[in-house]
């Protein structure tokens, strides 16, 4: 199991983050007073657990899973389990997975998805969400004080993605409800190797496992720049379709060796 630990530490007088920035020492802390948030925002916590593991397993199986390479990551999608499970919170997981893609796919993202005001004594209401303009990005408001944007670097490319695979996970879900399909249709593997013409591969290699992990950590600060950029640049010729996973594979000179397309 993959588990990405974030460094919470707290500096005297270290700035607050803005709607542009989150202090990189901040992050950890951001992220525990974000979890403490949404748990006490759900009526049922259990109920919200089960959906987020459905969720999550859906988005990486269909590739869409990962903040690196310009798609929500793990916060962004347990916020949007959230909100579901406070709009609905009579209903059980299955039932709110089915709400889930009902409520996303038709999601009006000019309003950025937020949690809807805490109820809980001894909680500070939620902000409420300003309305946007432009709907292409998918904004995902954080539920902290000042407000901040949890998914700025979303591109219209991987907004698109989300949006179909979310499409496409409504449809699933009304025929496993009419018994014309199974929740392992829903989750079902895409098969992004066989789907396109051209890859394009970044190969991230080292001789030793120290130095890789140095190199990986690096080459994922970077991931994100580099999508936008190819989608700045060739939007008009070809679509960028990036695949969140590294994989690893074997090369004859460098032991320590991973792939992202």
């Amino acid at each position: 199991v993959s588990i990405r630990l974030l460094l919470a530490q707290q500096i005297p007088g270290l700035p607050m983050p803005s709607k542009d920035t989150v202090v990189p020492n901040m992050a950890g802390l951001l992220a525990r007073e974000v979890g403490e948030q949404i748990l006490a925002s759900v009526p049922d916590q259990d109920q919200f657990r089960l959906l987020l593991r459905l969720v999550r397993y859906w988005a990486k199986q269909r590739g869409i899973y990962g903040s690196e390479l310009c798609f929500f990551g793990g916060m962004h999608w347990a916020i949007c389990c959230a909100r579901v499970c406070q709009m609905s919170p009579e209903l059980q997981c299955l039932q709110l997975a089915a709400q889930f893609f009902r409520i996303l796919s038709r999601w009006d993202w000019r309003q950025p998805m937020a949690l809807l005001p805490a109820r809980t004594p001894g909680l500070p209401p939620m902000p409420e969400a300003q309305h946007f303009a432009d709907a292409t990005f998918m904004p995902v408001l954080l539920p902290l004080e000042p407000v901040l944007p949890g998914a700025s670097y979303i591109t219209e490319t991987t907004a698109n993605i989300m949006k179909k695979e979310l499409k496409r996970g409504h449809k699933k879900t009304q025929q496993v409800e009419l018994s014309r399909s199974h929740w392992t249709d829903l989750c079902a593997e895409a098969h992004f190797f066989h789907r396109y013409r051209h890859y394009i591969e970044f190969d991230i290699m080292a001789s030793d496992e120290v130095v890789f992990e140095e190199w990986l950590a690096w080459s994922k600060q970077r991931m994100q720049g580099i999508v936008q950029i190819f989608e700045t640049m060739s939007s008009n010729i070809v679509t960028v379709r990036p695949w969140p996973e590294y994989m690893e594979f074997q090369n004859e000179c460098w032991p320590y060796a991973r792939a992202v397309f």
